[in-house]
Parts: structure tokens; C-alpha cells; sequence
């Protein structure tokens, strides 16, 4: 990950008049930050993970492009606008809320400042995390998930900020700031398995969960409607398998299975897509007692009248309840057939 720091100081030009008066210092007026995550999602790995109930970033980098539009608004469209940053890197270095909104916790280099003609430099702006994720810009691109949990990255995409000029961020009172807002791009699954009922003397041991048929590639394309910014996901591939479970984790009624045993740990972030053919294969053992124990395997759907797709910035929970049917008796017993005389003559 590349990081960027502020190296160049706010430069004061003053000038020397023969009644000796200065002239007035223009005022820097550079081009800062600020952020805002709009939702909290939960990873173990803090180091593109947004831990829960946090609302900022981590002190990772974000991506930053910007058009100049002229003097014409922008229409959503970047076409024949003018580059002015091109994936420009800005490192977050706070840890805090309050960090969040200081635009000094914010750097980046070269330095970009914005036009004084105001009229004829509208710029829009539009920024990704973490930095390096994604390479087009304002318009469509692609994305693949990794399938190992420790490997993935919580994409995030911003709101547009659309013609921008130096007096419209004070008119906010953000005094040349661009305040971005974030939104998570993909959706977060997470899987909990446990036991229906109590089953005394029996042993119930999750042997695999497998998650197939995922698509685990994508194209984002951003879109821009009077002032509103919406994203939509083109999902691709053949599908993936991903091995929530393979090693041994016994079960019971009141407990829970997730890769670390932890609810809010290893979410898997999938991309946004249609789930009529995502299924989960759960493998499971049966022991009871001295006898030889029974490996169950079942496949199940992973639609459900609640979830019907995966959604862009959704947060999803499978609950998956292994059930027993227990083998009951009755007993009969079948009446003596009629009796049948044998007599017998001794003489």
C-alpha cells in the first residue's frame, strides 16, 4: 500500500510597496479532506476492515479522482470533462471520529489548489478505498473477491461531489474541504450453524461448510442522478467455492459455528449478485454411543423468502439449524393363530 504525506507548506507571498504597506497575503488554498464512513462492517484483520459501530476510516489511503467540467454543471457524465486528479492517493492518519472531520489528518502530494476562476472550473469529485482497488475512475470497474477472508477487502465508494469551487466548500462551511461519504460496495455474509434441540448422549461435529456457486468476479458502474450517486453491479465468472468450514467444530443447541468461532469475525464479503444458484453444503457427524458414528451431507439453497439477492452494502446472516430424526418403536404382537384340534386316538 502506498502512502502519501504532506510535504509542501502553505506558501505566503507578500510584496513590498515604496509606502512601505504590505499588500494583502493571499490565503492558502490548497484542496483537503474529509471522510465520513456511512456503515461500520466487521473483519478480524484491521487493515482494510472498518471494525464495528466505527464510522472513519483506517489510516489506509483512499483513491481521488477529479473533472473539470468547466463552466458547465456536471450531468453525470465524465467524458468530456478535463482530468484534474487522476487516482490522486490521500492517507488518513487519524483514529478517530473527530480525526474524521480535522482535514489536517488528511494528506497527500503533489499538493492540488483550486482555481480562483470559479465560473469556469466547476470541479466534481469522486473517491474509492482503499487506494489501488480499483483503477477507471468515475465510470465501470471490475473487482474480484479473494476466497480466503484474510484476503479480502471491504471496497468502499463514495458519494459524488459534483461542481465544487473554493466558495461553494466554505459556503458549507467546510472552507475548501471536499467531504466525501463512503458507502461498503460489496455484501457482507456471515454464517452461524448450530442444533435444533437438546439430543442427549450424541455428538454432533460439523465436519465442512462450503459455500458454492458464488460469482466472484464483478463490474461496478457509478451513476449520477441529480445530485443522488447510485452504483450497479455486473457479477461474472463460472463460480467459486468458498470453504467457510473444514475442520471438525462440535455443536449444540445453544452454540454457534463460524470460521473462528466468533459471531463478529471472518465475514465473507461477496459481490453483489443474484443467489438462485448459491448453495451451502454442510457435512456433518452423527455419534452416539459405541456404535459407528453416520456422516450426513445436505445441500441447501442459499435464496430464502428473506434473502432473495445480495445487495450492495447489505449485511447477511445464515442461520443453519442441523435437525435429528430420531428413530422411534411401537411393538405389536400377533395373536396365536386358531387353534386346531388334533385328536389323537391311543388304543
Amino acid at each position: 500500500m502506498k502512502k502519501f504525506f504532506l510535504i509542501a507548506a502553505a506558501a505566503i507571498v507578500a510584496f513590498a510597496s515604496c509606502s512601505k504597506n504590505d499588500a494583502e497575503v493571499q490565503k492558502d488554498k490548497s484542496i483537503s479532506f474529509k471522510s465520513y464512513a456511512g456503515r461500520a462492517v466487521t473483519k478480524a484483520d484491521a487493515d482494510f476492515f472498518i471494525p464495528k459501530s466505527q464510522t472513519y476510516l483506517q489510516p489506509q489511503a483512499f483513491g481521488v479522482y477529479a473533472y473539470n467540467t468547466g463552466s458547465t454543471a456536471f450531468a453525470g457524465s465524465v467524458a468530456s470533462a478535463k482530468k484534474f486528479m487522476t487516482n490522486q492517493g490521500v492517507e488518513f492518519t487519524g483514529s478517530s471520529a473527530a480525526d474524521a472531520a480535522d482535514y489536517q489528518k488528511y494528506t497527500y502530494e503533489p499538493k492540488k489548489y483550486w482555481p480562483n476562476d470559479e465560473a469556469n472550473n466547476l470541479l466534481t469529485f469522486w473517491a474509492y478505498y482503499p487506494y489501488e482497488a480499483l483503477s477507471k475512475g468515475f465510470e465501470a470497474n471490475d473487482f474480484e473477491v479473494a476466497t480466503d477472508p484474510a484476503d479480502m477487502v471491504d471496497l468502499l465508494v463514495s458519494d459524488v461531489k459534483e461542481d465544487m469551487t473554493y466558495s461553494k466548500a466554505a459556503g458549507q462551511g467546510t472552507v475548501g474541504i471536499v467531504p466525501f461519504t463512503f458507502h461498503h460496495a460489496l455484501t457482507m455474509v456471515k454464517f452461524f450453524v448450530k442444533t435444533g434441540d437438546e439430543y442427549p448422549d450424541v455428538t454432533i461435529t460439523l465436519n465442512k461448510l462450503t459455500v458454492k456457486g458464488v460469482k466472484g468476479e464483478g463490474t461496478i458502474t457509478p451513476s449520477w442522478n441529480a445530485g443522488a450517486t447510485s452504483y450497479a453491479w455486473a457479477a461474472s465468472g463460472n463460480g467459486v467455492d468458498f470453504e467457510v468450514c473444514d475442520a471438525d467444530a462440535e455443536l449444540s443447541v445453544n452454540g454457534a459455528f463460524f470460521p473462528t468461532g466468533v459471531e463478529t469475525d471472518d465475514a465473507y464479503l461477496m459481490i453483489p449478485q443474484g443467489i438462485d444458484n448459491v448453495t451451502a453444503e454442510i457435512e456433518y457427524t452423527v455419534s452416539n454411543g459405541d456404535d459407528d458414528p453416520v456422516v450426513n451431507k445436505v445441500t441447501v439453497n442459499l435464496k430464502t423468502t428473506a434473502v432473495t439477492e445480495w445487495a450492495m452494502n447489505k449485511n447477511v446472516k445464515y442461520t443453519f439449524t442441523v435437525g435429528l430424526k430420531p428413530i422411534e418403536f411401537t411393538a405389536v404382537v400377533t395373536d396365536w393363530d386358531t387353534e386346531v384340534e388334533a385328536g389323537i386316538s391311543v388304543e
